[in-house]
Order: C-alpha cells, then sequence, then structure tokens
C-alpha cells in the first residue's frame, strides 16, 4: 500500500513538473544530476525496514533505499531513474476488494477476506466477543482473557466471552464447613465447621473444632483501668473501680476555697473531692470520710455525673429541699433517682447550681444495713439520727465498710428504724 502511495504521489510531481515553465528542470534532470553526484552516492545506505526509519520519512530516499534494495546490494543508484523501477504492490488481494478493508475474497490472495462485507472482519483484525470470526483464522471469538472469582472452594475461573457476550464472573455455591483443610463455606477461613470456646475477659478464646477438642485459656495480665478484665477473674477494672485518696487542706481548698480546716463538711467540700477524684480511671468521688488537722481523706469511685433539679428530686422524697441538700431525705432522693435510671446508688451534690445540681451515679456497690449501735462504735460522734449527714459519720460508714472488706463507703443512702442503709464499695 506504501509503495502504490509513493508511485501515485511521483506521477503527481511529474504532471506538474511538466506543467512549469521550460526554464524549471525536470524530475528526471534533477535525478540525474542527483546520481552524477559520487561523492553523495557514496554516503547513500541501504533501506533498513526497521520501525526506527520509516521509507515514507522522505520521497527520494524511499526511491533510493527501494531501487538499492531490490538487488540486495550496495550498489549506488543507476545513473538512469525512471518510475518504473518501484516495485508494484500486489494485485491479487486488492482487486475485487467489496468493503475497502485491503483484502478480497480471491483465491489467489495469500490471505483472503473471510467477509468482504464487514471492513471490521479481515485477516489484520483484532478478535473481539461479538460471536463473528473477526480476524479470519476460522476460530469465533478466541483468545479472550480469563477472569476468576470467588474464594475457598467457591473459586472458580471462566471466559470473559461466552455466545458473544462478556460474561461477570460468578463464584461457586458454598457448602456446610468440613474438617478437610478446604474453606467449605467461602467465608475465608479454613476448617471453621464449629468452635469451642474457653476463659473470661481478656483471656477468652474461641477455637475451631476441627484443631484441638481441648480448649486452653489465654493467659491473664496485670489488671488496668481499660475497661476489660485484665486478670480474667471475671470483674472488670476491678482494683481501679474505688480507691481512698489523702490530700492536704492546702490542695483540697485549691480545688474549692471554702473547704478548708474551718468547714471540713458540706457542699462546697463535696465540689472539692470531686474535682479531686478526676484522677484517671476514677472520675468522681465522696468525703471527706475521714480527716485529720492537715489532711482530709476521700472515697474515689467511678461514677456517671447526671444534671438533676431540685423539684425532680423532691419528687423521690417530699423533704429534699434546696435549702437542705445536705440532708437524709436528699440522700434518700439521690439514690432513688440514680437507681430509677438503672444505677445501684448515687451520692452528692458533687456541684451545685441555683436549682439543680450534679449528682454522681454508680454502676456497681452493695447496699447494706448498719446497725445505729454499730455506727456509735465505729465513731463515738455518730451515735444519733440527727447526725447521719457529718464528717463523724462519714468516718463511722466507712470504718464499717472497710471492717467487712471493702474500700470504704457512703451513705446514708435510706433510713429505717433500725438504722441506715449505706453503700459499700469493692475494689
Amino acid at each position: 500500500m506504501r509503495f502504490l502511495i509513493i508511485y501515485l504521489s511521483l506521477l503527481l510531481s511529474i504532471i506538474t513538473l511538466t506543467a512549469c515553465s521550460d526554464a524549471e528542470p525536470s524530475l528526471s534532470q534533477k535525478l540525474e544530476d542527483l546520481s552524477s553526484d559520487q561523492a553523495f552516492i557514496n554516503t547513500r545506505p541501504v533501506l533498513d525496514q526497521s520501525l526506527n526509519e520509516d521509507p515514507l520519512d522522505s520521497p527520494l530516499d524511499s526511491m533510493t533505499s527501494l531501487n538499492t534494495k531490490k538487488d540486495q546490494s550496495q550498489n549506488p543508484i543507476d545513473d538512469q531513474f525512471t518510475p518504473s523501477d518501484i516495485p508494484q504492490p500486489p494485485e491479487a488481494c486488492l482487486d475485487g476488494d467489496l468493503d475497502g478493508d485491503g483484502f478480497n475474497q480471491s483465491a489467489n490472495c495469500p490471505t483472503p477476506d473471510c467477509n468482504d462485507q464487514n471492513p471490521s472482519i479481515s485477516p489484520f483484525s483484532f478478535e473481539a466477543c461479538n460471536g463473528l470470526d473477526d480476524d479470519c483464522d476460522g476460530q469465533t471469538d478466541e483468545s479472550q482473557l480469563m477472569i476468576n472469582c470467588g474464594i475457598g472452594a467457591c473459586a472458580t475461573q471462566m471466559s470473559s466471552c461466552q455466545n458473544g457476550q462478556i460474561q461477570r464472573c460468578q463464584p461457586l455455591a458454598p457448602s456446610a464447613e468440613l474438617c478437610d483443610g478446604i474453606d467449605n463455606n467461602c467465608d475465608g477461613v479454613i476448617d471453621n465447621a464449629s468452635t469451642i470456646s474457653c476463659g473470661v475477659g481478656a483471656c477468652y478464646r474461641e477455637i475451631s473444632s476441627c484443631q484441638a477438642n481441648f480448649c486452653e485459656p489465654l493467659p491473664p495480665s496485670a489488671e488496668n483501668c481499660d475497661g476489660i478484665d485484665n486478670d480474667c477473674d471475671g470483674q472488670i477494672d476491678n482494683g481501679f473501680k474505688a480507691m481512698t485518696m489523702g490530700r492536704s487542706f492546702a490542695e483540697i481548698s485549691r480545688a474549692h476555697d471554702q473547704c478548708n480546716t474551718a468547714s471540713r463538711h458540706g457542699p462546697a467540700c463535696n465540689a472539692a473531692v470531686h474535682r479531686l477524684c478526676m484522677n484517671g480511671c476514677q472520675n468522681t468521688g465522696f468525703g471527706l470520710i475521714e480527716h485529720s488537722d492537715a489532711e482530709g481523706y476521700m472515697l474515689c469511685v467511678q461514677g456517671t455525673d447526671l444534671q438533676v433539679s431540685v423539684a425532680t428530686l423532691t419528687q423521690f422524697h417530699e423533704d429534699c429541699r434546696s435549702d437542705n441538700r445536705i440532708s437524709s431525705p436528699c440522700n434518700a432522693a439521690r439514690h432513688r433517682f440514680c437507681q430509677s435510671r438503672g444505677f445501684v446508688s448515687g451520692f452528692g451534690p458533687v456541684e451545685n447550681g441555683l436549682d439543680e445540681m450534679t449528682v454522681s451515679c454508680i454502676a456497681t456497690g452493695d447496699v447494706l444495713m448498719i446497725s445505729f449501735g454499730e455506727l456509735a462504735n465505729r465513731h463515738g460522734g455518730c451515735a444519733q439520727f440527727g447526725q447521719l449527714t457529718s464528717n463523724d459519720c462519714n468516718a463511722a460508714i466507712s470504718r464499717s465498710c472497710q471492717a467487712r472488706g471493702y474500700v470504704s463507703g457512703f451513705g446514708p443512702v435510706e433510713v429505717i428504724a433500725e438504722g441506715p442503709f449505706v453503700v459499700c464499695m469493692r475494689p
């Protein structure tokens, strides 16, 4: 095809040159002048039919190279050069080409067209997924890509083309898992037919029944304040839920300036203890539960702070009013309010507003009844009903809980004739 283009271009040039004035030299004269230049002839290379050197880059180069290639020698261009020296393109595949793709269906064509009504079908076409023999090799839709999908026993491979249509890969159907080293149910795990479990907390473990008939828990570690049962004893953050802490009154008064050695009980000290107990695993606290001249001690616990109005607390105990927030009736109202929210109990106020307060509700703890006699024995200043909300009774309640193996406690949260109910806290 390229040779034909060259040939036609050369004829057009000859016609154009003939139409010019007589003073203009002819193409044959130019070629004769060129061929007579021996220095130029001796430097002309043989045509290299590579991708890097296209014979069509220059018509003159093409003619020179083709003439040299003709006898496979390094001979220079003949002194007399005519268009007949250019090899003619074969006519066997061009004559009678009905669809213009360069190939006919003649028996003389080395690579005949298998469909001369469709220019997209020829021996040089690419095979597409369309149910046709596009490249005339006698095969339909061959050389299409294979596609893979699925995992385990569901993995499959298929041709991307079937019946002239592009296909989407569909995994094979899963089956019940077996102990056979195969992912039968195609969930990405081999031999998980059934599992057996053991251990609690961080020691919990599941293994496949295909691997062993005995499950050994993971090893425990030291308990941390992280919401996990690290030591695998069935309790979360035990050892961190409650702790007693001592602070100097200088530190306490920095948390709230109205809690000091002259005033060790009341809303100001409740707020100071609450703020000082925000130290990591604990986030609120009750106290003071004990004190000396220089230090005060508090019970720090994990809790949930809730805002509640005095009017709401009055609904839980009618004798709880804004002017007696530190009292047995308001203690009972806070206890009942927290229980209504799903907690074990609660205390406060840990912070105060004009018509509302912050109550700390706790999710763990044991509610116990302790007699008045025992409280008086634990601390002589806690001997009468009216003294239950005082530093002396705070100390008596704390000591009573400690005598039972608890860290400390708070209360009273309810009062009956035999004595008050208190909440004792485990570590």
